[in-house]
């Protein structure tokens, strides 16, 4: 985690001032996912340019929202954790943004070792309170953006392969 802290300081940056500007939602992801595809380089695929591609990866990057915002418990319970990272909750557990296990599942060993460890940091979990059961933890978000990252970067090599 620590050698991609360039690249992640960068996206928070990005994401904390299109939230300010009320840019996310449908329109503000269209608008950041055309503003990425415009500025793709010369080594990708031409048809990525493509005008109705455009539109159709911009449309299509509304998705998970559409899904969360469907209010199925099994939705919310994957899906809404991976879009926040609460910072002021690392604290109590011992870790910080920039010290980050590299790893999803090392991230979730340290929290429920701080947890276990130090009981009187944490607050009481009310799952009655918390349908989702997403709120018991900080959030997933660097570690989802890594991972679909990764899955994008295979998906692209699949396509190189194949051309």
């Amino acid at each position: 985690m620590l050698r991609r802290l360039p690249l992640w300081t960068a996206w928070m940056v990005v994401a904390g001032a299109a939230s300010i500007a009320g840019a996310w939602g449908a329109h503000g992801h269209r608008i950041v996912t055309r503003l990425a595809l415009d500025g793709l380089g010369p080594d990708l695929p031409a048809w990525l340019h493509d005008t109705p591609v455009v539109e159709r990866i911009a449309e299509q990057s509304n998705e998970p929202d559409r899904w969360r915002n469907t209010k199925r418990v099994a939705i919310g319970h994957e899906a809404n954790p991976e879009h926040y990272i609460d910072v002021d909750d690392l604290d109590p557990l011992g870790l910080t943004l920039a010290g980050l296990p590299e790893f999803r599942y090392d991230y979730m060993k340290a929290m429920v070792r701080a947890r276990l460890e130090h009981p009187e940091r944490h607050p009481a979990y009310n799952p009655e309170k918390d349908a989702d059961h997403v709120k018991e933890w900080p959030g997933f978000l660097p570690y989802a953006i890594a991972e679909h990252f990764a899955k994008l970067q295979s998906s692209f090599n699949t396509l190189r392969i194949l051309e």
